[in-house]
């Protein structure tokens, strides 16, 4: 049964599985509320102690609760989708308190990690070492994985792919990837497990993604587990590697006026100074988490790519975000530096609050198992 359970939190992650025709992830929602009904099934009593997934279930009840205040407040459209979005993480915030309670939290990152690596890396070898193309969404949703960069050609090869593993791009494979990774180091004892840690950090890095490269370096640089002279050979060699495109994307392009994604981001930042500037409500409620964005705002790109913290800001507000932080910081200080190390990289991420597996992230950063047990239940890691 426990592999049922490692299976359907790897489906909950995979939120790039999006079926435009009928508007959602549904291997994640589906994956989530299988997962609810086996956790739920035959319990007469349904508890929830005092635990930071509660907390989590109550922080968004108040986001929910403040976004209707001011979109009556203010007589906002009301966005319908993103309130059946806030009712479904708000569910998985309780089940992902059910999920820890009788999964290992080792176990879960171990599995996690290690399944999706094998798709990233047979994705990586299949086209440098075959020249197979491999793309594991174009036959199941119709989109296809964004792997190819412009005209860039890795030196050698003539050739070049940044391998997405089961997401849609190579940075959403490093903001699902990269907190368990960063929180993983703290089991990396064993030799099977430092080899998995340190292929899952190499992981980022051949993503050739912005975010892999930044998330890979934080973890490198903060983690206790990889020594410093070994942190310094995989620099040099993950710097003489990454060095030719990222000279590319951020030099040759931007002198060829080529888009590297900076532009979106930037406008993203000057919008959401220009509101909290021009209109006092912004300050309290955003551009408001239930709402259609009004048309005045000119926002382009997704609005959670320019990472999560920013996100907050603009659709929640700074004095709800300065609150939020300061709620989760106070986790953070309790946390070893492998939790932290993950709450970092979260808020740097282009996660979003409305992906059913936001909080299962969050849980595991913060996780304590100093709960008693359920009845009939057994914790399987005592101490962490």
């Amino acid at each position: 049964m426990k592999n049922l359970y490692y299976l359907l939190f790897i489906g909950i992650s995979l939120q790039t599985y999006y079926f435009y025709g009928k508007g959602g992830p549904l291997i994640s929602i589906f994956s989530l509320l299988l997962l609810g009904l086996i956790l739920f099934d035959n319990k007469k009593t349904i508890v929830f102690p005092y635990h930071v997934s509660s907390k989590i279930f109550v922080w968004y009840f108040i986001i929910l609760l403040w976004s209707i205040l001011g979109v009556l407040i203010f007589q906002l459209n009301f966005d319908f989708n993103r309130f059946g979005g806030f009712i479904i993480v708000a569910i998985s915030s309780l089940i992902s308190y059910r999920y820890f309670k009788v999964c290992s939290l080792k176990t879960t990152i171990k599995w996690y990690l290690f399944v999706n690596i094998i798709f990233f890396y047979i994705q990586f070898f299949g086209f440098y070492l075959f020249g197979f193309e491999i793309d594991y969404l174009v036959n199941i949703t119709g989109e296809k994985q964004r792997m190819f960069a412009g005209s860039f050609n890795f030196p050698y090869f003539n050739s070049f792919i940044r391998p997405t593993g089961l997401y849609q791009e190579p940075g959403t494979y490093a903001t699902f990837l990269s907190p368990f990774i960063a929180l993983f180091g703290r089991y990396s004892e064993s030799k099977q497990n430092k080899k998995l840690y340190y292929s899952a950090i190499l992981s980022l890095f051949l993503s050739f993604s912005t975010f892999g490269i930044i998330f890979g370096s934080i973890i490198l640089l903060l983690s206790k587990k990889v020594r410093p002279s070994l942190k310094v050979i995989i620099g040099c060699v993950v710097s003489l590697i990454s060095y030719p495109y990222i000279h590319y994307r951020f030099v040759l392009s931007k002198a060829t006026d080529v888009d590297v994604g900076f532009g979106f981001r930037i406008n993203q930042i000057t919008e959401t100074v220009n509101i909290l500037k021009n209109n006092t409500q912004s300050w309290f409620f955003g551009t408001n988490l239930l709402s259609i964005v009004p048309k005045n705002v000119q926002l382009t790109g997704a609005y959670n790519d320019s990472s999560l913290l920013l996100y907050l800001i603009l659709f929640l507000g700074p004095i709800l975000t300065i609150t939020t932080i300061i709620l989760i910081g106070r986790e953070f200080l309790k946390g070893d530096l492998f939790s932290k190390t993950g709450i970092i990289i979260l808020f740097l991420s282009k996660i979003s609050i409305f992906m059913p597996f936001f909080p299962f992230i969050v849980n595991s950063l913060l996780w304590k198992n100093r709960e008693i047990p359920l009845k009939g239940e057994r914790i399987i890691e005592k101490r962490i």
